[in-house]
C-alpha cells in the first residue's frame, strides 16, 4: 500500500505541492456541530463556529498537520475560511524507499511542509445536495 501512495505522489506532482496537507480530498462546505473522525478529516467544533481540525490521511502519509476552520450558514449559503501547518517528517523514509526501489533515482525530497489557507462558497438547496467550489 505505501508503494502505491508513494508512486501517486511522485507521478501527480500537483498533489506534492507546498503546504498541502489535504493531499487527496477537499474540505465540505459545512459548520460541524459535533466532532467528526475519519480519514480525510478529523474535527473538533469550538465556540462560534470555529473548528480545530487534521487530516488523518496525511498523518498516515507523515505530514503531520494541524489547521483551524470558521463556517457559517445563511439560509442556503454556506462560507467556511480556514488555513493550516503542515510539517512533512518522513522526507527521508520516502527518499530511502523510493531509492531502493529506483536505484538510478540519487535524490527524492518532497517538499509538502509549509502554511496553507483556502475558501469555500457553498449552495444547499435542499433534498441533500451540497454544491460548492473551493479556492487554496
Amino acid at each position: 500500500m505505501i508503494r502505491h501512495l508513494l508512486v501517486l505522489l511522485v507521478l501527480v506532482p500537483s498533489l506534492a505541492s507546498a503546504g498541502n496537507a489535504r493531499l487527496l480530498t477537499t474540505d465540505a462546505a459545512e459548520t460541524l456541530e459535533r466532532p467528526v473522525l475519519g480519514l480525510q478529516r478529523s474535527a473538533v467544533p469550538l465556540p462560534l463556529g470555529f473548528a480545530l481540525d487534521t487530516s488523518l490521511l496525511a498523518d498516515l502519509m507523515l505530514a503531520a498537520n494541524l489547521g483551524v476552520r470558521w463556517a457559517a450558514e445563511a439560509g442556503p449559503n454556506r462560507f467556511v475560511l480556514g488555513a493550516r501547518y503542515t510539517q512533512f517528517v518522513g522526507s527521508q523514509a520516502f527518499s530511502d524507499l523510493i531509492r531502493g526501489q529506483a536505484p538510478v533515482v540519487r535524490k527524492f525530497d518532497a517538499t509538502l511542509s509549509g502554511p496553507s489557507a483556502y475558501a469555500l462558497y457553498g449552495i444547499a438547496p435542499g433534498g441533500g445536495w451540497l454544491f460548492q467550489v473551493e479556492g487554496r
